[in-house]
């Protein structure tokens, strides 16, 4: 089958845009979609890093309320009385020279105040202890045992030392604690997740000052496991306040994952994970890989048993510095459902497919309009070709164009008349 001119207009005009067109929507595909997958990658990474940011707020808070409870027992409402006492074990300093010696026995109501100030801050635990490190008096009533389940905490060795040194400050931060302090302070059944012994804190402690002297410390901490299961009103879990602040507008999509080191296993002790309620099957499983620091937050995929398969960003939870230097005893991060990302990538390609489709529709048919406006004139110019060779030599040709084709449409005018003329003439003969 012959192409008129056409059809080959069309075919060529078609061709000259598709050819250039689909090179231009895969260039601009694979560069949106690489945009794309990155700019979600940062925003997981950074996310990690809020995250984080977060949950060093809460140590800062937890901070201010231990120096806010120092202070309140140190004004009188339940300050312990001096006495004599060296530290037991070695786990603790000796008594600063500056600090009178702490009674065993906490004065009346001093248990109250550390009730309250667990109300207040939403804690887990509130103690009292002397310098040597026993616990005097605590929100839950009468130490267990000798009370002397805080002697090894960190954040009282570090507050000695300092009192010692004659700078008493308030400390924080976060620690792993094991089965006799959470026995101690009745936390064991709450701190218990599958595969972990042991519970992570937020901690704090402050001198309680008598003049100079320094006449106990208090201690306060929130348990990180499990930290949904004791939600309510008045105390919002971590992970739910991590979420809330950065995931307020994707909460189906995204959740929030802390997780407890040891041994180089980093098992999950509270999320919000779709499904990982208390007990759920994301609390106790492992963290695939959350290596990565704060300033370059780990990316990994990983699919939780229930939830499914999430993009994950983690930093390290530090713990409290020691002589060999701080450790990691725990990750905290950031779980956005990977079909999330593939959705965003999706919606990117879907648009350009769409508007590629649409520039070639409207492209096809700009190239038969523009073809049949070209190719009309020829057409006009045939059939007065074809009348001419008929001998119908009175209709005039009237094509108008200012281009090549009416300068032919003016010439086989001219023609037709002189072929009239010359007719004529002959006929007069």
């Amino acid at each position: 089958m012959k192409l008129n001119i056409r059809n080959k207009l069309i075919i060529f005009a078609v061709l000259a845009i598709i050819v250039p067109l689909g090179i231009s929507a895969a260039i601009i595909l694979i560069q949106l979609t690489t945009y794309t997958q990155q700019r979600s990658t940062e925003r997981i990474v950074s996310d990690a890093r809020v995250a984080k940011s977060i949950f060093s707020k809460r140590q800062e808070n937890l901070r201010a309320a231990a120096q806010s409870l120092a202070a309140s027992i140190a004004s009188g409402r339940g300050a312990p009385k001096a006495a004599t006492g060296a530290p037991a074990g070695g786990a603790a300093p000796a008594t600063p020279a500056s600090a009178a010696p702490a009674s065993t026995a906490a004065p009346s109501g001093t248990s109250e105040i550390l009730k309250r100030q667990l109300e207040a801050s939403k804690l887990s635990f509130a103690v009292l202890l002397d310098p040597k490190g026993k616990v005097v008096a605590q929100h839950n009533g009468a130490p267990v045992g000798d009370g002397g389940y805080f002697a090894a905490n960190q954040l009282f060795v570090d507050v000695s030392n300092l009192a010692q040194q004659g700078k008493p400050e308030a400390l924080s931060g976060a620690a792993l604690e094991g089965p006799a302090l959470l026995e101690g302070v009745a936390l064991t059944k709450r701190a218990e997740v599958s595969g972990v012994d042991s519970g992570l804190f937020l901690e704090a402690a402050a001198p309680v000052l008598s003049g100079d002297s320094v006449t106990g410390i208090v201690v306060l901490g929130q348990l990180v496991n499990n930290d949904v299961a004791v939600e309510s009103d008045k105390q919002q879990s971590i992970v739910n306040e991590i979420k809330e602040t950065v995931y307020r507008d994707m909460r189906d999509e995204a959740a929030v994952v802390i997780a407890a080191t040891k041994d180089g296993v980093n098992t999950i002790v509270s999320t919000n994970l779709a499904g990982s309620a208390q007990g759920g099957v994301a609390i106790g499983t492992q963290v695939a890989d959350a290596g990565g620091t704060f300033e370059k937050p780990s990316y990994n995929t990983q699919n939780f048993p229930g939830p499914g398969s999430y993009v994950t960003s983690f930093v390290p939870i530090e713990g409290i510095a020691t002589k060999e230097g701080a450790k990691t005893i725990g990750k905290i991060g950031v779980a956005i459902k990977e079909d999330w990302f593939t959705a965003i990538v999706r919606r990117v390609q879907l648009t350009i497919l769409v508007v590629t489709l649409m520039a070639l529709v409207l492209a096809i048919v700009g190239a038969v309009i523009g073809a049949q406006k070209l190719t009309r004139p020829i057409v006009e110019l045939t059939e007065a070709a074809n009348r001419i060779s008929l001998g119908e030599l009175d209709a005039p040709i009237a094509v108008q164009a200012d281009d090549e084709i009416g300068t032919l449409a003016e010439s086989l005018d001219r023609m037709r008349i002189s072929l009239k003329q010359a007719i004529e003439r002959l006929r007069k003969r």
